[in-house]
Formats: structure tokens, sequence, C-alpha cells
């Protein structure tokens, strides 16, 4: 047995050496993301099948628009300092696990009168009690929502994919069978539907980040760990705003009913790119590490991409017609749409990742989250008011390839500029 895994060690590894990829690293850690990311999937298509099967679309409209104001603000926790831990750890430091977490939670305290004021607005001006009741608790428990999620990239940055994949597992079944009840049996009730789903993501992510705190094995620091999270919190905030407007846009503008079949067309699209996500994680500690990538490698994998793009484009009619009510239907489009433009997605996550991780070139950063957001934030307004939500959803998938060539036009001209100064 021994001999045939040496076998196909070398055989992958001469492979990987003739691509320019550490192939036996990414068979091995790809093994235990792509099966924890197939567990993860099928639990957020069942979930989707509650939602879609059990509640009203006006139900399941408001449950999103609750969801997307919790996401909004979620730059208060200074989420940045997540990818401060994951560079710090991935080259052996793991003294920042606890620190960072400590300084989200007592930053996410700065959201309290920001959804106290969202909670006065909605029941005062809408006469919206529902809304004003649920931003009023998120209120109080802000900084637990997002504070504890630092354990993922503490186990990212160890390559530790497989303790990643088994606790999200656990996690999907346990809040798969929460959804359950209270959608089935509380098919009215957004608020208990809301609180549930916010409710099991402490509570997990608060276990998680004790067993993490656990694990750490030494106190060293990346030098400028902190500088740079904040940086890349303070660079990201616009985007966290603008990636989240669609959703407040299709459910202000049109109505919640609309919000509901938007939403499951790009949420069915999501959990295709999550998958290749999920993959792309197991490249991230060794992206900390490279100087650069090479063009053949991008090649390769959009030429791959692109043909599972069109391959899902294709059989995606026939499967959500399959498990899906007729009221939604108008989805599909929707998610074919988005699915089309996964090449530019996948290549826009591995070089944003060289762009963060290894050069952390702060200028790209700055420059790239400056533009980009007013761009996408013109783009929705410009396509919704020509094509309705059809043209929403062309913006969303046109993100990723906007974001490429962006990246790619100010990183050129910062190395050209460098080069006339030397």
């Amino acid at each position: 047995m021994k001999n045939i895994k040496h076998k196909i060690h070398n055989l992958t590894k001469k492979v990987g050496n003739k691509i320019g990829v550490d192939l036996p690293y990414y068979l091995k850690n790809g093994f235990w993301m792509s099966g924890g990311q197939l567990i993860t999937m099928m639990s957020a298509f069942v979930v989707s099948l509650f939602f879609t099967h059990f509640l009203t679309k006006e139900i399941y409209g408001q449950y999103q628009l609750l969801i997307t104001y919790v996401q909004m603000f979620a730059f208060i926790s200074i989420p940045g300092l997540s990818v401060s831990i994951l560079r710090s750890v991935a080259s052996g430091k793991h003294g920042v696990l606890k620190e960072a977490t400590q300084i989200r939670m007592k930053y996410s305290l700065f959201a309290i009168p920001v959804f106290l004021g969202l909670s006065a607005y909605f029941f005062f001006y809408k006469n919206n009690s529902i809304t004003a009741v649920a931003l009023l608790v998120v209120a109080f428990l802000f900084f637990s929502i997002h504070s504890y999620k630092n354990w993922a990239q503490y186990y990212q940055g160890r390559s530790n994919f497989k303790a990643i994949t088994i606790a999200n597992t656990v996690f999907s079944a346990v809040q798969l069978l929460f959804f359950f009840i209270a959608t089935y049996f509380f098919p009215s009730n957004v608020l208990f539907i809301f609180f549930v789903h916010i409710g099991t993501q402490i509570v997990f992510n608060y276990v998680m980040s004790h067993f993490a705190k656990r694990n750490i094995e030494n106190t060293l620091q990346q030098e400028g760990w902190r500088e740079y999270g904040f940086f890349l919190t303070k660079i990201n905030v616009l985007n966290t705003v603008t990636n989240k407007l669609d959703y407040i846009l299709v459910g202000s503008l049109i109505n919640v009913e609309a919000l509901a079949i938007y939403a499951i067309g790009i949420q069915t699209a999501n959990m295709l790119q999550n998958a290749f996500k999920t993959i792309l994680m197991t490249t991230t500690p060794k992206i900390v590490n490279l100087k650069k990538i090479r063009f053949a490698t991008y090649f390769m994998i959009f030429i791959i991409t692109a043909i599972i793009s069109a391959v899902l484009i294709l059989i995606l009619p026939f499967a959500m017609q399959f498990v899906y009510p007729d009221k939604f239907t108008d989805s599909i489009y929707l998610s074919q749409i988005v699915i089309a433009f996964i090449p530019a997605y996948v290549i826009n996550n591995i070089y944003e990742k060289y762009i963060k991780f290894s050069i952390a070139d702060k200028k790209v950063l700055l420059y790239v989250n400056i533009i980009f957001p007013i761009i996408n934030l013109l783009s929705m307004f410009l396509f919704i008011y020509f094509f309705d939500i059809v043209g929403l959803a062309i913006s969303y998938g046109l993100r990723s390839l906007l974001k490429s060539l962006i990246y790619k036009i100010i990183s050129y001209s910062q190395i050209n500029r460098s080069k006339e100064n030397v």
C-alpha cells in the first residue's frame, strides 16, 4: 500500500512540476476541501428547498433583507484582521489569533448605535415592527456574530483543511435540522427563522474559536499585522456595502417577492462559486510564499473552469425546474447569467490572493478598493435601470471580471512606475 501511495505521489509530483503547481499538496488537501464543500453545498441546497417549498416569497424576501443588513455592516468588526491572522499563521507565527479576536469584539460594539438607529428608523418611519425588532436584537449580538469567525483563517494558515471540513460538516448538519424545524413548523415567523440563522452561527463560531485557541503553538506575531488588518478593513468598506446593495435595491425599489426570486437565482450560482472558492482555499498558504504566478497556470485554470461553466449552464434549467416550485422559475436564467462569469471569478480569486497575501502591495489594494466599488455601484444602477432585475444579475456576474481588469491595470502601472524610479 505504501509503495502504491509513493508511486502516486511521485507521478503527481512530476506532472505538477511540468505545469508549475504542487500537485500532491493540492490533491491531498483538495480532497478534504472538495469533500467538505460537497457536504456543505448539499446542506445549503436542502435549506434552499426548505425556504422555497415551505415559505412564501414575501417571508423569504423579508428574511433575505434582514440577513443583508447584518452582512452590510460587517466592516465595523474589522474583518481585515482575518487576513492578518492567515498570513501570520502561514508564516509560523500563531500569537495573533487571541488578540485579533479581542480587537474585533471591541470594535464590534460600535455597531450598537448603528443598529439601534436602524431599528428606530424602521419602527417609527416605516412602521415595520418585524425589521425593527430584529435589528434591535442584532445591535446587542453583533459582537458575537462576527468576532469569533477567525478560527477558519487560523486552521487555513496551518493548512489543516481536514479540521475545517469536519467542523463545517457538523455545523451544516446541525443547522439543517434547526432550519427544518423553523421553516416547517413556523413558516410565517420570519423573526424565528432569522434568529435560528444567526444563533446557530454564533454558537458554532464560538466553539470553534475556543478549540483554535487551544491549538496555538507559540506567541510569535508577524510584524505589522494589526496595521495591515485595519488597512484592509478601511479600503474594503465601500466593497462590503456595495456588494450587498443589490439585495437592498431589489427589496426596496421592486418588492420583497422579487428579492426572493433574485436571491434564489444568485445563491444557486453562489453555491457553485463557493465550490471553486473552497478548493482555492488550499492555494492560500502556497500563494503567501510565491513571488510570481505563471501565465500558463492562469490559462489552464481559465480553460478548465470555462468548460465546467458551460456544462453547468446547460444542465441547470433541468435541475432547478425539478427541485424548485414553479414560483421560482424566473430564478433559473439569473443563475445562468452569474455562472457564465465563473472563470473570471476563479481567476480574480487567485490574483487577488496573490496581491493580498504574497506581495501585500498596499497601493494596489488601496486603488482597486476605491475604484472598483465606484464602478460596481454605477454598474448596478445602470443595469437595473435598463434591464431591471436581469440587469442586476449581469452586474453581479461582471464584478469579478471588472475587478480582475482593475487589479491588472493598476498593478501593471505600479510596476512601470517602480521601473522608472530605479
